[in-house]
C-alpha cells in the first residue's frame, strides 16, 4: 500500500517516474538514437559521396576521352574493352548519384513524428483497478516487447543479398514505432552501398586506363 502511494505520488510529480514520464523519456531516447543515426548516415553519404562523384566523373571522363583518341590510331580490341569499362564506370556513378539524392531527400524528411507533447500538461490516470506499480510494470513490458520485436527482425536474415543491412533497416523500422518518421528506412541501402564501392574501385582502374591510353597515343605519334 505504501509502495503504491509512493509510486502514485511520483507519477503525478513533474520529475517523477510515472508512466507518462517514463513514456516521454523512452520516446526521447528513441528519437535521439534514431535521429543521431540519420545524421551520421547523412554525414557519411554527403561529403564522401560528393567526392566520389566528382573524382569518379573526372577519372571516367578522362579515360573515356583518351581511349576514344587512342582508338583513332589503333583498331585493337583492347581499346574497346577499355571503352566499355569507362562507360560502365559512368553508369555506376550515375546510378549512385541518383540513389544518393533519393537517400538524402528521405533523410531530410525524417524526424520525430507529429505527436501531442505531454510537457507542461498534467496527465490524469483513468480510474483503473490496476495500481500505479502495475501500470509501470505494464509499460515496461510493452517497451520490452518492442525491443524484443526489433531484435527478432534483426535476427531474421531473410534476404540473400547483404542480409544484415536489410535486417537492420527492418529492426530500426520496428523500433521506431509511431514516434519517429524514418522515411530513409524504406530506402534499400544495399544497392547504394554496392554502387559506392564499385564507384570507389573504378577510380584506380580509370587511372590505369588513362595511363595506357596516354602511352598508346605517345607511341602512335
Amino acid at each position: 500500500m505504501y509502495e503504491d502511494d509512493f509510486v502514485k505520488n511520483q507519477a503525478f510529480s513533474p520529475g517523477g517516474f510515472g508512466s507518462q514520464n517514463a513514456y516521454e523519456k523512452a520516446t526521447q531516447v528513441k528519437i535521439v538514437a534514431l535521429d543521431t543515426g540519420a545524421r551520421f548516415l547523412s554525414a557519411i553519404i554527403r561529403l564522401p559521396g560528393t567526392l566520389l562523384i566528382r573524382l569518379g566523373l573526372l577519372s571516367s571522363l578522362t579515360a573515356t576521352v583518351l581511349v576514344l583518341l587512342a582508338m583513332q590510331g589503333s583498331a585493337s580490341v583492347a581499346w574497346k574493352f577499355a571503352l566499355g569499362a569507362s562507360i560502365m564506370s559512368l553508369v555506376v556513378l550515375g546510378l549512385f548519384t541518383w540513389r544518393r539524392q533519393d537517400l538524402l531527400k528521405r533523410l531530410a524528411k525524417s524526424g520525430p513524428a507529429q505527436v501531442v507533447s505531454l510537457s507542461g500538461a498534467q496527465l490524469i490516470f483513468p480510474e483503473s483497478p490496476a495500481s500505479p506499480t502495475d501500470q509501470l510494470n505494464s509499460f515496461a513490458r510493452s517497451e520490452a516487447e518492442a525491443v524484443a520485436a526489433a531484435r527478432a527482425e534483426f535476427a531474421d536474415r531473410r534476404a540473400r543479398f547483404l542480409p544484415g543491412i536489410e535486417a537492420g533497416q527492418r529492426a530500426l523500422r520496428q523500433l521506431a514505432g509511431g514516434v519517429y518518421e524514418g522515411d530513409w528506412f524504406n530506402h534499400d541501402l544495399r544497392p547504394t552501398l554496392i554502387l559506392f564501392i564499385l564507384g570507389f574501385l573504378s577510380m584506380p582502374v580509370m587511372f590505369f586506363i588513362s595511363i595506357l591510353a596516354l602511352i598508346g597515343l605517345l607511341v602512335g605519334a
